[in-house]
């Protein structure tokens, strides 16, 4: 089901619904690769690196810290707008951190606040999160 969020989106450019894409990945580093290669696939030139970016590091963060065998991936492409959810079943919630610059890793969050109009989590009844974003698009 798609975060409350996504309809009220939808009031603002018109009353057709978004275009769905769905896929479960294997909970292990090949994901990011091809989670990015979903989104460049269903995504204009326009926003397609943004998202690939964003939702590159959301799966990296679901099989690091997620705990989980799959990840998985939703888009709801609409004109203007795109609505990602990366949901895993571990039970840590997500942390934005200083972002030191000498660290090698924990500005994932940093840089989907950056670019994101809105993001959050929704822990799962049962356990398991999803972390949902929204992105402008052309």
């Amino acid at each position: 089901m798609l975060h409350p969020q996504t309809a009220c989106l939808a009031e603002g450019v018109g009353h057709v619904p978004p275009r769905i894409v769905e896929s479960v990945f294997p909970g292990d580093m090949t994901s990011p690769r091809a989670a990015r290669c979903m989104v460049r696939e269903h995504l204009g030139d326009g926003v397609a690196d943004d998202c690939a970016l964003m939702v590159s590091e959301l799966v990296t963060n679901a099989v690091v810290h997620g705990g989980s065998s799959t990840v998985r991936l939703r888009l709801a492409i609409h004109p203007g707008w795109i609505y990602v959810e990366v949901a895993d079943d571990g039970c840590g919630m997500p942390q934005v951190t200083d972002g030191d610059p000498e660290a090698v890793n924990g500005r994932g969050l940093i840089i989907i606040d950056s670019l994101a109009r809105e993001w959050g989590v929704l822990p799962q009844p049962g356990g398991g999160k999803i972390v949902w974003f929204i992105l402008r698009s052309a």
